[in-house]
């Protein structure tokens, strides 16, 4: 195939051309397949003109042995499970806090569990199974806890929490500790799109428990509904 560019270059004999090959074929993230390095003060001397017609190899990066952990080299692509029954909070809980319904979500779905008044304490979900929401884009997206209080108007989140899905393991139970902070200004939106943990006040002494289990399928649900929203946003 023929490709053409043109770059403006303020000093030739000081520059260094530089071409990515990659591969873009479907279901790739174009990889980086090679590098063609093309010196342009050696290339124009030996040459002895300014326009150069000719083959030049193809530079391929050097094999490495890396051990990358288990839990990244799994899919991008897949179903977080929680369940909720190992919800449970560590230390005294604030009072606004306690009554407050808690809404779990990712870019593609959302649940929520409300809390329960006597016992123990704690929340519970309407349906008798673990919460189900579909991940896309894994290593970039984190699932957002909220505090939910009913309020005049819009209801109000006091505290939330985030959890990166870049260290949940496929198919494996694990069990993790999410730090609350409370909500003030736009630390929220700011905390889930940035993998921080400066962002927001820490309520001390405070940290919820939850069992988390990444699964490779994706129900056909969820299937539906995030191809319909890529059409309605195409």
């Amino acid at each position: 195939y023929d490709a053409g560019t043109e770059r403006l270059i303020k000093n030739w004999s000081t520059s260094i051309v530089m071409i990515a090959v990659r591969d873009s074929r479907l279901h790739e993230v174009d990889p980086l397949i090679g590098v063609v390095v093309l010196p342009l003060r050696q290339l124009f001397t030996n040459r002895g003109r300014s326009q150069v017609t000719d083959s030049f190899p193809l530079i391929q990066p050097s094999p490495e042995d890396m051990h990358i952990p288990r839990e990244m080299t799994s899919w991008d692509v897949g179903t977080l499970e929680l369940n909720i029954e190992t919800t449970r909070a560590s230390g005294n809980l604030p009072h606004d806090l306690k009554s407050a319904r808690i809404l779990f979500r990712t870019l593609y779905g959302r649940e929520k569990v409300l809390p329960v008044t006597d016992g123990d304490g704690g929340w519970r979900q309407k349906r008798n199974r673990p919460i189900q929401l579909a991940v896309k884009n894994r290593y970039a997206s984190c699932l957002l806890i909220q505090f939910r209080k009913t309020a005049l108007g819009p209801d109000k989140t006091p505290a939330f929490g985030t959890l990166w899905l870049k260290g949940i393991p496929d198919v494996e139970e694990v069990t993790v500790r999410v730090a609350v902070r409370r909500n003030q200004g736009k630390d929220m939106v700011r905390g889930r799109f940035n993998v921080s943990e400066d962002i927001g006040e820490r309520i001390p002494r405070w940290l919820m428990l939850w069992r988390f289990c990444m699964l490779r399928k994706i129900r056909r649900s969820f299937r539906e509904r995030y191809v319909w929203g890529t059409r309605r946003r195409n």
